[in-house]
């Protein structure tokens, strides 16, 4: 019987993890999706984010993190533009990231709690 051990990612999440998590954002923010509103798919997108951001915390992840915030950034963008025959007219913001910061869209982001002290 295999022993189970912790690993511990130092260097981030493995190429195959972060193209899984990719896969189920394309899936959250499909063409099929457009009928829910924004705040559901926010919401959802948000769940997978931050179960896999805790998971993959540990170590140094900034730079995967920075390349998924953008992923997640341009899929939710397109989704707001296929929910219209038209193209999504900012209404909260000047930007996409603000109108998503609006909407409480989570943003993955490396804070190692044991270097902060009280």
């Amino acid at each position: 019987m295999k022993e189970i051990t912790r690993k511990k990612f130092i260097g981030g999440p493995s190429s195959k993890s972060v193209k899984r998590v990719c896969r189920e954002v394309h899936e959250l923010t499909h063409s099929r999706n457009v009928l829910l509103p924004v705040e559901t798919v926010v919401e959802r997108v948000n769940r997978l984010l931050k179960g896999w951001g805790a998971f993959y915390s540990v170590g140094y992840p900034s730079r995967v993190f920075r390349k998924m915030n953008h992923y997640v950034l341009k899929r939710m963008a397109r989704f707001l533009n296929r929910k219209s025959q038209r193209y999504y007219r900012l209404k909260f913001a000047d930007t996409y990231y603000g109108e998503m910061t609006h909407y409480g869209l989570c943003r993955l982001a490396w804070a190692d709690e044991r270097r902060t002290r009280d």
